[in-house]
């Protein structure tokens, strides 16, 4: 049997190698899979963040646009509303003209008195009503430009976000 004890250790030594080698070998593949999986998910979260990097640059240039064409439209109403209360200062002018002819047609015609007392009244009216529209279009026109000054400070953000 001692003949035989170094072949033995010689087998034993071979069988150990052998299993030192395979559980190595083992864990080697278990270490590169885990590391090429570890890559791919990281590939794939680089992907996606690429992918909602481009879709936030592209919402953030839609509502870029959409804030110039709001920014646009609301400059032309207040422009609109600029002439159109230009244009309530002239017909004011014209009506104050008529009603300063008048009341000296008034003064010089008394036998028509209580026509002309009647066109008196409804210019006034006319004067009154029409200067009551035009505090309306001086209101409307200062809140259209507040919400145009927004848009416009909405839109330098947004074009040109703080970095």
């Amino acid at each position: 049997m001692s003949a035989n004890l170094p072949g033995i250790i010689s087998g034993l030594v071979a069988v150990l190698v052998a299993a030192i080698a395979g559980y190595t070998s083992i864990r080697a593949q278990r270490v590169s899979a885990n590391t090429a999986r570890a890559q791919a998910e990281s590939a794939e979260q680089a992907r996606q963040d690429e992918a909602a990097r481009a879709e936030a640059q592209a919402r953030a240039k839609v509502e870029a646009e959409a804030y110039q064409r709001a920014r646009e439209s609301y400059e032309r109403i207040v422009k609109d509303l600029e002439a159109q209360l230009e244009r309530n200062q002239r017909t004011v002018q014209r009506v104050q003209d008529q009603l300063d002819r008048v009341l000296t047609q008034l003064s010089a015609e008394q036998d028509v008195s209580n026509v002309l007392r009647n066109q008196v009244r409804s210019m006034q009216d006319q004067i009154g009503e029409l200067k009551r529209e035009n505090e309306r279009f001086k209101e409307t026109i200062a809140e259209h430009q507040r919400v145009a000054d927004a848009l416009r400070h909405d839109l330098a953000r947004t074009v040109n976000p703080p970095t």
